[in-house]
């Protein structure tokens, strides 16, 4: 495809305008953009599909809340459309972590559209990060959990 953009460049050029930290690059396709100590944005690249994968952790579920945010999450990964494609998961091992994760195609990525993008990926997780961190008797519900996220 022609209007592919050139990864790396982009990945060079997002610094700036998100005013990161810094930017690591930790092999070929992957990079983690350091915004401060506790906002990392891990950025992969599939080539097969023509996107950046990105993610970034959202914290463990506060106890005794975890069956009912497990619930939410896996009612939020088949509400895709209404997300605009955001997924949910829970990394490897007995921690919990939770993890935001969020496709953006390739194809007519300028720095401008990756940088909202990315603002937008991050406003998204720390609400994300506030809900299923709270501790809360309250019920959740997958709708209402949805209404103050932002659609990416």
């Amino acid at each position: 495809m022609d209007d592919l953009p050139d990864v790396n460049a982009l990945m060079k050029e997002i610094g700036p305008w998100l005013d990161a930290a810094q930017i690591d690059q930790l092999s070929d396709g992957l990079w983690n953009i350091l915004l401060d100590d506790d906002h990392i944005i891990e950025v992969e690249l599939d080539d097969s599909r023509n996107v950046f994968v990105l993610s970034m952790d959202i914290g463990q579920p506060a106890r005794g809340n975890e069956t009912e945010i497990y619930k939410t999450l896996l009612q939020i990964n088949a509400l895709w459309r209404d997300t605009g494609g955001i997924r949910m998961a829970m990394e490897g091992g007995d921690e919990g972590q939770l993890v935001l994760m969020f496709d953006v195609p390739l194809q007519g990525l300028d720095v401008d559209s990756w940088g909202l993008r990315l603002h937008n990926f991050v406003d998204a997780a720390l609400g994300w990060r506030e809900a299923v961190t709270k501790e809360t008797s309250v019920s959740y519900e997958a709708p209402d959990m949805l209404a103050g996220m932002i659609r990416i």
